[in-house]
């Protein structure tokens, strides 16, 4: 797998739970992404200053999932379900 060959892919392409841990009960949240500018309010709140989450490696093109190919979204519903098992509570799985 060629995320084996690259530090960069490898650490986006980790499960969830090697940041984590394997119980997700101990975080009062799961944030997405997209939602990190809550986070850093949330953190801000907490830590009583003003955090920041710098915001890099944007693209400007979204893809779709409806963009995909139908083989593509097979491999791609296969390869992500386990990461939607875990983080069942907080995700559905939009492959599903």
């Amino acid at each position: 797998m060629v995320r084996s060959f690259c530090a960069l892919i490898k650490h986006h392409a980790r499960p969830t739970s090697w940041f984590t841990g394997p119980d997700l009960s101990r975080y009062d949240r799961v944030y997405r992404t997209g939602e990190m500018p809550d986070l850093a309010e949330a953190l801000s709140a907490r830590a009583g200053r003003d955090i920041k989450v710098p915001h890099a490696n944007s693209s400007s093109t979204r893809l779709r999932l409806q963009d995909l190919q139908p083989q593509t979204w097979l491999a791609l519903a296969e390869h992500v379900a386990p990461e939607y098992r875990f983080l069942r509570g907080h995700f559905d799985n939009p492959l599903t």
